[in-house]
């Protein structure tokens, strides 16, 4: 067989997801001291991510998925109340292009 399982066999794809609740990345950041803290994601992008987040698919995408900070159905809970949270930021803060705009809004067609 060709590809990149020939290349690489015995190995397996594997997700480990680490999507920790509200409370617990509150805890977890407020333990961080101030001067090792990262910098804030600016909260478009936390949103745009939160709207994005998926669960990764066995077998399609993953051979194995370990869930930390919660069971499978958490995480999964956890995730579509994310997406929703995210989706509804987006509905009313996206920047809408116009097609018609001089900043290439025309998207497949021949000038």
């Amino acid at each position: 067989s060709s590809g990149i399982n020939a290349e690489y066999g015995g190995y397996k794809r594997r997700a480990v997801l680490v999507i920790p609740s509200e409370e617990v990345l509150k805890e977890r950041s407020g333990a961080i001291p101030e001067a090792e803290k990262p910098e804030e994601l600016p909260s478009d992008l936390q949103n745009e991510m939160k709207a994005y987040l998926t669960v990764p698919y066995i077998p399609e995408q993953v051979n194995e998925i370990e869930y930390v900070d919660g069971t499978e159905e958490e995480i999964k809970e956890r995730v579509k109340k994310y997406n929703s949270e995210g989706q509804e930021w987006l509905k009313t803060h996206r920047k809408r292009r116009s097609f018609n705009s001089p900043r290439g809004g025309n998207r497949g067609g021949y000038n």
